[in-house]
Parts: C-alpha cells; structure tokens; sequence
C-alpha cells in the first residue's frame, strides 16, 4: 500500500505540473484572442489552441493509468470516484480547447483541476505519513484500506463543493433560470455553445449521482467487502 501510495503522489505531481502549464498558456492565448479584431480567433491562434488541446490529451493518458491502480486496489472509493471527474474533466478541457474556447469557464475548469490534484496530493502524503508512522496498519481502519475514512469523507465534501461552483459558472454564461436550448442560438458558433453547455451541465448531473453512490458505498461498508 505504501508504494501504492508513492507511485499514485508522483503521478499525481507530474499532471498538476502540466495542467498548471496548459492553465497558463489558455490564459495567455485568450488574452491575445481578446485583444484581436472583434476578439476572433486567428488561424495561428485555433493552432494554439490545438496542441494545448494535444498537451491536455497527454494528461488524460496519466490519470486514466493512476485510476486503473486505484479501481485495482479497490478500497478509496471516494478517492477513485474524484480521480474519475478529474479526467472526465481534463476530456472537457481537451475538447473546449480543440474548439479554440480559452474563456472564463475552460479556465475555472483548469483551475479546478489544479485544485483538486493539490487535494488529492494532500491526501496521499498524510496517508503516507500515517502509514509510516503506524507500522504500516491504518489507524482502526484496518491495514489493507489506501486511506482513512476522514480522507474520503473530505473527497466527497471537495467533489460537492466542485459541482456547486461549476453549477454558478455554467448560470453566468447565459440569461434567465435553464441552460437555453441550442436551436435558439443566432449563430452557428452560438448554438454550438449552447449545446455544450447542455451536455456539460447533463454531466454534472450524473456526476452529483456518482457523489450519492459514493457516499452510499461508504455509509453501508461497500468498499470494504473487495
């Protein structure tokens, strides 16, 4: 459990180096987006915004191996569940970038990436340290679980936490109480937008599912009977 532990910490460092990264280069493209005529992408900005795209791709591929680890070991359900949204969520990323969308929600995605990694990378060190310092057993969780309940309880309270403040988000980007449908978009690049925003927000839906599961799972043991 404790290489477990070291090799989920490192791979964990190496994507919240290179979301960071991809973060400050769609912050820097949208500003220069921003900044031309009628704030229009150029064919040298959509460039841009592909391999950042590309660049997102290349996350994606490490946190789909560390989930593979942590559905194998099968007890941090909780922390699987959150390491499942944060990929789900550098998809997002990818696919807004491939459309050359560097705006404030790609952003607050990105950001919350970030966060959640610093969280999740948190966690492990404690556990880490917890381990060590108990002789490997777990602290009256019973030596074959990856982290503690508390740990996971705090997992699920930041994977809620999450959804409120993208819920906000989504509700700024357009008028009145519902996601407007796309058809109603003026443009075609408007309508595209608010068919994305209808998929992402159908997303966070299950996603707030997936939190109840979790937390079910937890409440009656579910995760401990593997």
């Amino acid at each position: 459990i404790e290489r477990l532990l070291a090799r989920l910490e490192a791979r964990c460092r190496r994507m919240l180096a290179l979301q960071i990264g991809v973060r400050d280069d769609t912050v820097a493209l949208d500003k220069v987006i921003q900044d031309n005529p009628n704030s229009a992408p150029t064919r040298a900005d959509q460039q841009a915004s592909l391999q950042l795209s590309d660049r997102e791709e290349e996350i994606i591929k490490e946190a789909r191996a560390g989930l593979a680890l942590l559905e194998a070991e099968g007890s941090a359900v909780a922390f699987a569940e959150v390491f499942s949204q944060v990929k789900d969520d550098m998809e997002t990323v990818a696919v807004r970038l491939r459309k050359t969308d560097t705006g404030v929600v790609t952003v607050t995605i990105e950001n919350q990436i970030i966060d959640t990694l610093k969280e999740m990378i948190e966690a492990l060190k404690k556990a880490r340290s917890d381990k060590k310092s108990q002789g490997g057993g777990g602290g009256g969780q019973g030596p074959d679980r990856l982290l503690d309940l508390l740990a996971e309880l705090k997992m699920i309270r930041s994977m809620q936490k999450r959804v409120n403040e993208r819920t906000e988000v989504y509700g700024k980007q357009y008028a009145g109480e519902q996601a407007p449908p796309p058809e109603i978009g003026s443009t075609p690049e408007e309508r595209e937008r608010y068919e994305r925003i209808q998929n992402e927000l159908k997303e966070l839906s299950k996603r707030q599912l997936k939190i109840s599961k979790v937390t079910h799972d937890l409440a009656t043991g579910k995760n401990e009977q593997k």
